[in-house]
């Protein structure tokens, strides 16, 4: 399992089927606040209809990237999109595209990637080969159909729509901090997979998921307006098995641990989309008040 840092690998796209569970969430003119990754969270929430989105994440390379796909679905077409992220196309991370983007970067976003085609000749099938990303699963058959704004030329026009005049405002910072770096509350919290992560962020605690819950969930759960969801945690390949890789895997101590946080605690199922197990489930832990 991977370790995030400040620059640490970027994920390109979601290596979760958003597409199985974030149709449910009721995204429309809500205030959300997600982490990061690849922006894939942020692009899929606006495509759901939400009103603002802020994205957290403590690998400032990923707050980077995904303001160039930000910038990019608002200003190419669908085609150049597919063609300039997804490999294996003669377009992929193209210099040329890059250059049409770069007068709406900011200035960071523009130094980092300057120097990343500097580094790379203009090669932008060696940049997208390159240690900068975390290539698992990056099967561009997958990268679509997880994420319902990259659909049809249709869903991906809405989301433009959506994110037409919007800025979304990134916070770069450990989970840990989260909290106190916020400003106002959210319908909204979207952790991804960050509950497999407790153990390295509380590495002292032996039940680090409680610890997760008890520091980081319940410290979000304030910043919840009335009816709100977190969405707490992503499972993959969600089922009962002899030895579980992390305590949120045990279903029995996920149940346990959640149900006594004193929010309405709910488990969605879902088709996993990871090569091998498609035949598998998913699921993400939701907390409502």
């Amino acid at each position: 399992m991977p370790t995030f840092g400040e620059r640490s690998k970027v994920y390109p796209f979601t290596t979760e089927n958003l597409a199985g569970y974030m149709c449910d969430l009721k995204l429309e003119g809500k205030k959300v606040l997600t982490i990061t990754c690849s922006g894939d969270h942020i692009l899929n929430s606006f495509f759901y209809g939400a009103e603002e989105v802020v994205g957290f994440d403590i690998n400032t390379l990923a707050l980077l990237f995904s303001e160039l796909k930000i910038k990019a679905i608002q200003r190419l077409d669908f085609e150049d999109f597919k063609s300039y992220f997804l490999i294996g196309n003669e377009q992929t991370m193209s210099s040329e595209i890059y250059s049409h983007l770069r007068s709406w970067l900011s200035k960071d976003c523009v130094n980092f990637f300057d120097n990343i085609y500097k580094k790379y000749n203009n090669d932008g099938e060696q940049i997208r080969k390159s240690k900068l990303f975390n290539k698992r699963f990056d099967i561009n058959e997958l990268r679509i159909s997880s994420n319902p704004y990259l659909h049809s030329n249709f869903s991906y026009a809405k989301t433009k729509t959506n994110l037409s005049e919007k800025n979304v405002k990134f916070i770069n910072c450990n989970v840990n901090d989260l909290s106190s770096k916020l400003e106002g509350s959210f319908d909204i919290i979207i952790l991804s997979n960050l509950a497999d992560y407790a153990q390295a962020i509380f590495p002292e605690e032996t039940n680090y998921l409680e610890s997760f819950c008890k520091e980081v969930v319940l410290s979000l759960k304030k910043r919840l307006n009335p009816n709100g969801i977190i969405c707490a945690a992503y499972v993959y390949d969600a089922r009962d098995k002899e030895e579980y890789r992390s305590l949120i895997d045990n279903p029995k101590l996920r149940q346990e641990i959640f149900g006594s946080l004193g929010m309405i605690y709910q488990e969605k199922r879902f088709k996993c989309i990871v090569p091998g197990k498609e035949n598998k489930h998913d699921l993400v832990a939701l907390l409502k008040i």
